[in-house]
């Protein structure tokens, strides 16, 4: 377990291009945690951020090859709102913007040396309280285990 953890940090807090993206595109590097407290989740100061909330291995484990299930979130402030006068919509900006931080931390991802990646489910949302915006999703990962039993 420790070695997949490693590998996803060094795929998303260790990765220039998804730094560079955050920082031009949500104005600040984000944090990431391994792992959340459920009961005192990360305040709006930890704003971008990138959370892996759990990983299960869901197949294997006794090959060379071992499959994860791996659930993450992003987060990010935007107190932006819109207003389309034509069709009397308010429009939340952070909405679109979340997930495409999402899409950016799982294209990142996949470009890792995992082995076959793919996005088994994934949501995007509000939190509690504006301005805060979550986006999450839930990643297999079949991963090669480098280390075999003698």
């Amino acid at each position: 377990m420790e070695k997949i953890i490693n590998d996803l940090i060094g795929a998303t807090a260790g990765n220039p291009d998804l730094i560079e993206w955050a920082e031009n595109n949500l104005g600040l590097r984000f944090f990431l945690f391994v792992g959340v407290d459920p009961n005192n989740p990360p305040g709006g100061a930890y704003y971008p951020l990138i959370a892996i909330t759990e990983i299960r291995i869901s197949g294997g484990g006794a090959g060379p090859r071992i499959n994860y299930e791996i659930d993450m979130a992003v987060g990010l402030k935007n107190e932006s709102v819109s207003f389309d006068e034509g069709n009397k919509t308010y429009i939340y900006e952070g909405l679109a913007q979340v997930d495409a931080f999402r899409a950016r931390v799982f294209s990142a991802l996949y470009l890792a040396p995992f082995g076959k990646i793919s996005i088994k489910e994934g949501a995007v949302g509000q939190s509690a309280v504006h301005p805060l915006y979550i986006s999450g999703m839930t990643m297999e990962i079949e991963y090669i285990n480098t280390k075999r039993r003698v």
